[in-house]
C-alpha cells in the first residue's frame, strides 16, 4: 500500500501545478495530474485486482456508489448526446475531459475501502499542498514587488475598480480563482482542527496565499471559514450569526459581479469588461453591467435558439463570436468562456444537460444534508470542512465554470464514500493526523 499511497500524494500534488504542458492536439487540456492518475489507476488495479473485483460483486459497494454512479451517468449522458449532435474536436475533448473526472472521483471510492488510511492520506496532502502553494504565492508576490522581471506567466493582473491594478497571483493555475478555490481545502482544514493542534502558523501561511488570489471568492471563503471556526466555540449562536453574515456576502458578490460601480477617477484604465453604457450615474460614482451579465444573458439566447441539446459541449466561445457579430454581445469585450456552469451547461448542453446537472447538484446536497442529520459532523472534524466547501462551490457555480475542477471530484469521492458510512451509522471515529505546529 506505501506505493499506491505515494502515488495518491503526488496526485494530489499535481492538482496545484495544471497550467505546465501544452501538448499536441489536447493542448492544455492534459496536465500532470492526469498522467499520474493513470499511473495511479493501473497501479491500484494491478496490485488490488482481487479486492477491486470484491467489492465490485459486494452489495455494499452498490448501495455505496451506485446511485453516485447513476446520477453521474445520467449527467455524461446528455452532455454526450449534445456532443455527438454538436460534433468537434473541442466538444469531443470536453466530454472526456468529464468522463475522466467521473472516474477519477469513483476510484477515490475505492481507494477509501482499500485502506481506512487513505482518508488521511488524501486530507494531509491536500494540507501539505495548500502550504506549499501558499509559501509559494507569498515567494512570486514579493518578487513581483521588487520588480523582478518574468513573473507574468505567474500573476492574473487586473485592474479593480477602487483598487487598481491587482497582481493577483495565479501560480501553475490558469486563474487566481482556481488557485483560491484548491486553497480553500487546506484553510477550511486547518479552521476545524485549529482548537485541537493549535495549528496557527499553518493557518496564517495558507491565509495569506488566499488572500494574495485576491479573487472575489474571498467573500464567500473568509465569512464561512469564520462561521466555521465560531461554531466550535460559540455552537449554534455563533453559527447562525456567521452564516447570515455568509449570505449577506454572498448576496453581495452576486450583486457586484454583475453590477459594477466604477469610480468616474477611473475613466481610461482597461475596464473593457464592463458595458460602456451606464446604467446610474452619480457625481463620484458609475454603475455599469459587467460582462458576467452579458455572458449569462449571451448564455439564454443560446439556449433559446438551442433549446434541447445546447450548442455543444465546449462551444460556448466559438457561438459567443457569432452572437458579437449580430450585436447580441458587445463588440468591445473579450471573447470568454460561459464563466458559470449554471448557464454554460444550460447553453452547451440544452435543456437534457441543464437537468442532469440539477439532479447533481440534487445529489450532493442531500448526501450533505443527511450528513448534517446524523450529528456525524461534530464528531469527525473534517466532515466539518464538507458543506462550506461545497456552499462556496455551488454558490460559484453562478459566475464560474466549477465542473473542470479536478479537487471538486476528489472531494465528491470522498464526500459519497462518507455519505454511505455516516448513514449506516458504521462509523468509528475518522480524523485527519495532528499536523505539527
Amino acid at each position: 500500500m506505501k506505493g499506491i499511497k505515494w502515488l495518491i500524494r503526488l496526485w494530489i500534488f499535481s492538482l496545484g501545478f495544471i497550467y505546465l504542458l501544452d501538448l499536441p492536439y489536447v493542448e492544455m487540456k492534459i496536465q500532470l495530474a492526469e498522467l499520474i492518475f493513470l499511473l495511479l489507476f493501473f497501479t491500484t488495479l494491478i496490485l488490488k485486482k482481487g479486492i477491486i473485483v470484491s467489492h465490485l460483486k459486494s452489495n455494499e459497494f452498490k448501495s455505496t456508489a451506485l446511485i453516485w454512479i447513476k446520477i453521474c451517468l445520467m449527467f455524461l449522458f446528455s452532455v454526450g448526446i449534445s456532443s455527438l449532435a454538436n460534433f468537434s474536436r473541442s466538444s469531443s475533448l470536453e466530454l472526456m475531459g468529464l468522463i475522466y473526472l467521473f472516474i477519477s472521483s469513483i476510484w477515490v471510492i475505492f481507494l477509501m475501502k482499500l485502506d481506512s488510511s487513505i482518508r488521511e492520506v488524501f486530507f494531509t496532502s491536500f494540507l501539505y499542498l495548500g502550504q506549499i502553494l501558499s509559501a509559494s504565492s507569498i515567494f512570486i508576490f514579493i518578487l513581483h514587488q521588487l520588480e523582478v522581471p518574468g513573473l507574468d506567466p505567474l500573476l492574473d493582473p487586473k485592474f479593480i475598480p477602487w483598487l487598481g491594478e491587482i497582481p493577483r497571483v495565479k501560480g501553475w493555475m490558469p486563474s487566481s480563482a482556481l488557485l483560491a478555490s484548491l486553497l480553500s481545502i487546506p484553510f477550511l482544514l486547518l479552521l476545524v482542527r485549529l482548537r485541537k493542534d493549535k495549528n496557527w502558523w499553518s493557518l496564517i501561511l495558507v491565509s495569506i496565499g488566499l488572500l494574495l488570489t485576491f479573487s472575489k471568492s474571498l467573500l464567500l471563503i473568509l465569512p464561512l471559514g469564520m462561521g466555521l471556526f465560531t461554531a466550535h466555540y460559540f455552537g449554534k449562536k455563533g453559527r447562525s450569526l456567521i452564516h447570515a453574515l455568509s449570505l449577506g456576502c454572498a448576496i453581495l458578490l452576486l450583486l457586484f459581479t454583475h453590477f459594477v460601480p466604477l469610480s468616474t477617477y477611473n475613466q481610461g484604465e482597461d475596464v473593457s469588461y464592463l458595458s460602456e453604457e451606464v446604467l446610474y450615474t452619480t457625481e463620484k460614482v458609475e454603475w455599469r453591467l459587467s460582462t458576467y451579465w452579458y455572458l449569462k444573458k449571451s448564455a439564454a439566447i443560446l439556449f433559446i435558439q438551442n433549446p434541447i441539446l445546447g450548442v455543444g459541449p465546449g462551444q460556448f466561445s466559438e457561438n459567443l463570436k457569432h452572437l458579437q457579430k449580430g450585436g447580441f454581445y458587445p463588440s468591445y469585450m473579450p471573447i470568454y468562456d460561459p464563466h458559470s456552469s449554471l448557464f454554460g451547461v444550460m447553453a452547451e448542453a440544452g435543456a437534457l444537460g441543464f437537468i442532469g446537472f440539477i439532479v447533481l447538484i440534487g445529489g450532493v446536497i442531500r448526501m450533505l444534508l443527511q450528513i448534517n442529520q446524523t450529528g456525524e459532523g461534530e464528531k469527525n472534524s473534517w466532515i466539518n470542512m464538507l458543506p462550506y466547501f461545497f456552499i462556496v462551490l455551488l454558490i460559484e457555480s453562478l459566475f464560474t465554470d466549477i465542473l473542470n475542477y479536478r479537487h471538486l471530484w476528489v472531494l465528491l469521492g470522498l464526500l459519497v464514500f462518507e455519505y454511505k458510512h455516516t448513514i449506516d451509522g458504521n462509523i468509528q471515529k475518522r480524523d485527519i493526523p495532528e499536523m505539527g505546529g
